[in-house]
């Protein structure tokens, strides 16, 4: 956004339709007041994946990035290939690589964490288990973006912590901080959309187009 701003004013139109609407923390809860204000521009939260997009801006970042990256080799006299893309994954590849699962280094620490905290262990940033009357929607919040362990192609929270647009609008996939692991995980089951969420975002691939 940064650069964005830079390059076109912190007024012009193009800047200001790609920023996300920090006003989706005030859908779910009270508890996530003080995020409207501070998770999209306190330095805190750099590293946290970002929210509040609609499928279209989702998409028009990919094409910027697309242009940004491909100045940038230019600039830098990179050796890369000529003819490349950024886009949202369909989900049929999302769901490829997020049953890749881990190498056996990663299966070895899971292991060990089960082992220490037995059903406790949380592999990702889900809810667990039914709450009960001591709930507290506070407990529940994002994560940055390299939380817990990545799977065998270095690829971090394909489930939860924020639930992913794919290609085809209205979908979402992986599930987020919000939504409960036993409902998401086991059947890569997806959720519907149809405005800006504080547990939606999205994740580019970048595809290689051959001549």
């Amino acid at each position: 956004m940064e650069i964005l701003k830079a390059e076109e004013g912190s007024t012009s139109p193009t800047y200001l339709s790609a920023l996300p609407d920090t006003k989706v923390w005030r859908k779910s809860d009270l508890y996530m007041e003080p995020y409207v204000t501070s998770y999209f521009s306190h330095p805190s939260y750099a590293d946290y994946p970002v929210v509040g997009l609609t499928h279209a801006q989702a998409g028009n970042y990919c094409k910027w990035r697309t242009q940004a990256v491909s100045k940038m080799l230019t600039r830098l006299n990179v050796s890369a290939p000529e003819n490349f893309i950024y886009r949202l994954p369909t989900r049929i590849e999302w769901e490829l690589v997020a049953e890749a699962g881990y190498d056996k280094k990663q299966q070895k620490l899971i292991a060990k964490k089960i082992d220490k905290f037995g059903e406790s262990a949380k592999l990702y940033n889900m809810r667990f288990s039914e709450e009960g009357s001591d709930y507290n929607p506070s407990l529940y919040a994002p994560a940055p973006a390299r939380s817990h362990l990545p799977n065998k192609h270095g690829i971090y929270n394909l489930h939860g912590n924020i639930a992913e647009m794919v290609a085809e609008p209205g979908i979402a996939v992986g599930g987020s901080f919000r939504h409960y692991h036993n409902e998401i995980v086991p059947t890569n089951m997806s959720l519907s959309y149809e405005e800006p969420q504080d547990w939606l975002g999205f994740r580019c691939v970048c595809e290689i187009i051959e001549k």
